[in-house]
């Protein structure tokens, strides 16, 4: 009886990293096709994107994993898309933004840690990046 349990765990596991990975290749491929400069900096932009992307999209599968398990107490589809809908407005929004921002931040610093770029004049400001996903 272990073994369909190790199988579900794996095909899990496995779906998940197809997920992040997937989003963070069509993040770094959206991030050479718009971005304007040199190559090498479209290159480190897509490198950077990937990662943010790696890091995001776990929570989101966490929460349409939870709030599936949630809803499937709840009888009746409109009033599953309604407290859905809600959620993500009230709750989901607000956390990825903020998650998507605290993942942008540590990927800068530990992008500039580890390569040595010529991004000085770029300065990052969470609280202006922050405003601006919010109105």
């Amino acid at each position: 009886h272990a073994m369909p349990a190790i199988r579900k765990h794996t095909s899990t596991i496995a779906t998940a990293a197809l997920q992040v990975s997937t989003a963070g290749v069509l993040a770094a491929t959206s991030q050479l096709l718009v971005a304007h400069g040199t190559l090498s900096e479209k290159t480190h932009g897509a490198a950077r994107q990937f990662m943010v992307q790696a890091f995001v999209t776990p929570l989101s599968l966490i929460w349409y994993q939870v709030l599936d398990r949630l809803l499937k107490r709840l009888h009746g589809a409109g009033r599953r898309t309604l407290v859905a809908t809600m959620a993500e407005m009230a709750l989901f929004n607000p956390l990825i933004n903020a998650w998507y921002l605290i993942m942008k931040n540590a990927v800068a610093r530990i992008w500039k840690t580890l390569i040595i770029t010529d991004d000085t004049k770029v300065h990052y400001e969470p609280w202006r990046s922050f405003f601006s996903l919010c109105r």
